[in-house]
């Protein structure tokens, strides 16, 4: 049986079925016909202001756009969604760049809370995964296609976690508006499927793995929240891209204790620390030399965190059995600060270093 949507975007771009230059953004209330879209996941790399005044739907040109406008007049990347669209026999395409009133604060909020719903309910997503901006085309490349229909419940919810994923490596237009709004709509889905818990873009089923974030580049300073100040150990606090250390499972060591605290806030650690070692900076990271031995290496979350000698740790995982007493294993750790109170610290990086360079005793504590 199909899938039966439960919702629509509220504006998608029609582009028929040949090869016609006319677009049209068209408001899906005034469409009569089953409406079946494709969405597009894209990086928005760094456009010029005029890029982003000529591209964006916005306030200005949003008339415009209803009556009309040309392929001609888009950039590479939302070119060849288009194309892809047209190929697989279908006439409207979403795009949040087009399809999002950009600049319109009420119009962002609204329908940036539905993101996740407009893509569980779109035939398909085109994630444009080797196009690193607006002009990059993915067209000759290989293209991902994430399937709404014909996959188990499984595979869709792999499907949300690497769409979370996706928007963290995005250049996004209002850092504050998108990580907060548009991933709250896709977390609520996720936490739900799964049964899990969710706190600041963090799942509790995948706590491990998503505490092993760091900063793709240190161009984009912390966001600065109006109200609720998101933690130190969340992606979320941060502008521009993330990577993880490792998306592989990982085994919690056996006296490690994480878990979400009662604060809403906090998170549950046994802090450890470094010994017989220290920091040097090479190439954008940190390397941990023991002598003049590689041991490890660190990704400090700031510039002014480098500043700091690491003392204290928090073992998130480790690649084999804790058990054994091979000293050459590698931890995989967060490298942590205490604050004002007796228990508390905050993180400053994340990294891997040889088991035999982290003290064997612990103290408990919290993460914020």
């Amino acid at each position: 049986m199909r899938y039966r949507r439960q919702v629509v975007p509220k504006r998608v771009i029609f582009v028929g079925t040949d090869h016609s230059d006319q677009l049209q953004l068209q408001e899906s209330a005034h469409i009569t016909q089953p409406i079946d879209y494709i969405t597009l996941s894209h990086c928005w790399g760094n456009p010029t202001d005029e890029e982003m005044e000529q591209f964006r739907t916005t306030p200005r040109n949003y008339q415009k756009r209803l009556e009309g406008f040309s392929y001609h007049s888009l950039p590479k990347v939302f070119q060849d969604a288009i194309t892809v669209t047209r190929e697989l026999n279908k006439q409207y395409l979403w795009i949040d760049a087009l399809c999002i009133i950009q600049d319109d604060q009420k119009d962002w909020e609204e329908e940036g809370a539905r993101m996740d719903k407009v893509f569980a309910s779109a035939y398909c997503t085109i994630a444009s995964s080797s196009a690193s901006g607006w002009n990059d085309g993915f067209l000759n490349r290989t293209q991902d296609f994430s399937q709404s229909e014909g996959v188990s419940s499984d595979q869709k919810i792999i499907n949300d976690f690497y769409l979370i994923t996706d928007y963290s490596r995005r250049d996004l237009t209002f850092p504050k508006k998108d990580k907060v709004v548009a991933f709250s709509g896709i977390a609520e889905r996720i936490k739900n499927a799964l049964s899990t818990e969710v706190r600041y873009g963090v799942f509790r089923c995948f706590l491990p793995r998503l505490l092993l974030w760091k900063r793709a580049g240190m161009e984009n300073d912390r966001i600065s929240y109006d109200d609720d100040r998101v933690p130190s150990w969340s992606w979320m606090l941060y502008n521009g891209k993330i990577d993880f250390l490792t998306k592989s499972y990982l085994q919690v060591p056996r006296n490690q204790s994480l878990s979400f605290d009662n604060s809403g806030r906090g998170i549950n650690i046994e802090v450890q620390q470094f010994e017989g070692c220290y920091t040097r900076e090479r190439d954008g990271g940190h390397i941990i030399f023991s002598g003049a031995e590689e041991v490890g290496f660190l990704y400090f979350d700031m510039d002014s965190a480098a500043e700091v000698e690491p003392r204290n740790c928090v073992v998130i995982g480790v690649d084999q059995d804790d058990g054994n007493n091979d000293l050459n294993k590698e931890y995989y750790v967060l490298a942590v600060r205490k604050l004002s109170g007796e228990e508390e610290y905050e993180r400053l990086g994340v990294g891997r270093v040889q088991a035999r360079y982290v003290s064997k005793g612990s103290s408990s504590g919290k993460l914020l």
